[in-house]
């Protein structure tokens, strides 16, 4: 008994040692076996001059399907909004995921610019990414991704309002 109790007390300080150099969002399957962890949430929000292009979407993936949440106007200026979550089709996921948010740098991971001028009439995007681990990240995203999410989700918005 006390053999199981000292491995336990070990696993459990090299686990405490190892969460002291963080955690990086992979997979290890076996032995030389990576795969690359995916996102199973994310949150993107855009503030932009141009009303049509103010939107937040909360996505989360999960096993018992997918929801958005969030709000966003359409080019003719009709507002959505939806906080109890809008079904995702399987082909809409997919598509997000063939837009390689996973790839993204880490904001952590770049640069600071605090020294910089605040432009105030620039867009800004934020984008925080939940992996399964409930590990998250802050993503440095760009603009023209951030509309092309927003392509990609304002159909199911401008269809749950019908």
């Amino acid at each position: 008994m006390k053999a199981i109790k000292k491995t336990g007390v070990i696993v459990v300080f090299i686990s405490a040692i190892l969460s002291l150099f963080g955690c990086k969002p992979q997979v290890l399957d076996g032995p030389g076996m990576v795969n690359k962890a995916q996102w199973t949430a994310f949150t993107l929000s855009r503030s932009d001059s141009y009303a049509q292009y103010n939107f937040s979407f909360t996505v989360k993936d999960s096993d018992y399907g997918a929801s958005v949440t969030g709000y966003c106007r359409d080019g003719e200026g009709n507002y959505y909004e939806n906080e109890s979550g809008i079904p995702v089709p399987y082909e809409t996921i997919a598509a997000l995921r063939e837009l390689g948010i996973d790839d993204l740098e880490n904001i952590s991971d770049t640069p600071s610019d605090e020294e910089l001028p605040e432009v105030t009439d620039e867009s800004t995007v934020e984008l925080s990414v939940i992996y399964y681990t409930d590990l998250e990240k802050e993503k440095a995203v760009t603009s023209e991704l951030s509309i092309g999410i927003y392509e990609i989700l304002l159909p199911l918005f401008a269809e749950s309002s019908t």
